[in-house]
């Protein structure tokens, strides 16, 4: 037994729907019986679509498959490795600048024409700016400019961290050799230095259509079980409050507070602030996460699993068949199987926060939906997220009226007739032409 949504859009940005129509109840969600593994298969058995755990392959980081550091450098980034974690960094923070160290070393030794070790490196520093200005990967593609800042930011956090190491080896302070080295092949602005290679950055993806958010809400809710309402309540929520996958993944039952009008606030750990962001959830959203409460609670307790999850019980709330944390590849896969089973083209979840912002800036002041998303000020909003929407450009554009078209001979008599002004006198038509 499937279920499926049929939520109308505008219902959706009013936060006003049936629930009753939308997904089944609790109690039948609860009975209906998690199928096995060869079942789900069997269910998702779509062309083009593999339905295995691991849809999207993950190939590691390598600076050049023929490049290998020499062991000083090995013991000087597995130093650097082991600052970065003291210091409390993320674990992905540390792997992209422990790649970004091997692949500046990778890119000296390719200009240099011979092996370079990172005490040659900052001893010399002309080769240091042009390998840190080299947009060049080795597959022979432009790298964007968020790589090479990320390249800098890199060097410099090591200069930072291990100048005491590097001091031994060189003249002077490490990262006044890097600012050296940045006047010669960088733009000065301001206390920093803006670089002038790498291919500028998209303005993010595409924005679907209010028609393919409906069909891809249909068929998010197919699945049985608690899955579908599951699938429902977490789209819901990235639809309405523009947060990342991960940053609503993780989230707890205790960060959720209860107001006492009965709406629901929660603090949002976002990705690059150190301060959290207050959310208050939509009625429509609060009533489906609790939808999704009651079933999954009910069908844990069928099995006898020991899971609760709701507003202010401790523990992680998104939950997979096993009754354990959805992973970021299974929050990924449920959205491309259902833009498939929509036969809609695939979008990314990020899609969302892009929805979030072009849909609300058809409606709204920019200047309140940008903290509304979780943006500081309109520029990045504008720049990266905010798409025409052709449906609102139409409706704005219809207040305008056309001019008369006019015909071939009416022109030709309004010429005839026209007297243009050259240097203060009338003239004749043909007189002003010659």
């Amino acid at each position: 037994m499937t279920h499926q949504s049929t939520l109308d859009f505008s219902e959706i940005e009013s936060g006003q729907f049936d629930r009753a129509e939308s997904c089944p109840s609790s109690t039948e969600a609860a009975n209906i019986a998690a199928p096995a593994d060869d079942q789900v298969h069997e269910q998702l058995s779509l062309v083009g679509i593999n339905t295995g755990r691991k849809i999207h392959t993950k190939t590691p980081r390598m600076a050049r498959k023929d490049f290998c550091p020499c062991p000083d450098d090995i013991a000087l980034i597995e130093l650097f490795e082991r600052s970065l974690n003291a210091l409390g960094r993320a674990k992905r923070g540390m792997s992209a600048y422990t790649y970004q160290l091997r692949s500046i070393i990778s890119v000296a030794s390719r200009i240099a024409g011979r092996s370079i070790s990172l005490v040659e490196l900052f001893n010399n520093g002309e080769l240091l700016g042009r390998a840190l200005i080299d947009d060049q990967s080795t597959t022979g593609f432009q790298l964007s400019k968020y790589t090479l800042d990320q390249r800098r930011s890199a060097v410099r956090s090591f200069a930072s961290l291990l100048s005491p190491e590097l001091r031994a080896f060189l003249d002077e302070d490490p990262t006044r050799l890097i600012d050296r080295s940045l006047q010669v092949v960088a733009e000065r602005v301001g206390t920093g230095f803006r670089l002038s290679t790498g291919r500028p950055r998209n303005r993010g993806g595409r924005v679907p259509s209010r028609e393919d958010f409906r069909s891809v809400f249909d068929a998010l809710g197919l699945p049985g079980g608690f899955i579908g309402i599951r699938n429902i309540a977490f789209f819901t929520f990235l639809f309405g409050t523009a947060c990342r996958v991960n940053e609503v993944r993780v989230l707890d039952g205790s960060d959720f507070i209860i107001m006492p009008n009965g709406r629901v606030r929660l603090f949002i750990r976002e990705k690059r602030k150190s301060e959290p962001r207050e959310v208050e959830l939509s009625i429509q959203c609060t009533e489906m996460m609790r939808e999704y409460f009651s079933a999954i609670n009910l069908a844990s307790s069928n099995r006898h699993q020991s899971c609760q999850v709701g507003f202010g019980i401790a523990g992680s709330i998104w939950k997979n068949k096993h009754f354990r944390q959805m992973s970021y590849r299974e929050t990924c896969q449920a959205l491309t199987v259902a833009c498939h089973t929509a036969d809609v083209t695939r979008f990314t979840a990020h899609a969302f926060r892009h929805a979030f912002a072009s849909f609300g800036a058809s409606r709204l002041s920019r200047f309140i939906v940008a903290p509304a998303g979780g943006w500081d000020g309109t520029e990045r909003m504008d720049d990266h997220y905010v798409k025409p929407i052709g449906e609102s450009m139409s409706s704005k554009l219809s207040g305008f009226q056309e001019p008369p078209v006019s015909t071939a001979q009416e022109i030709d008599n309004a010429a005839s007739t026209v007297t243009s002004f050259q240097y203060g006198r009338p003239v004749a038509p043909t007189e002003a032409t010659s």
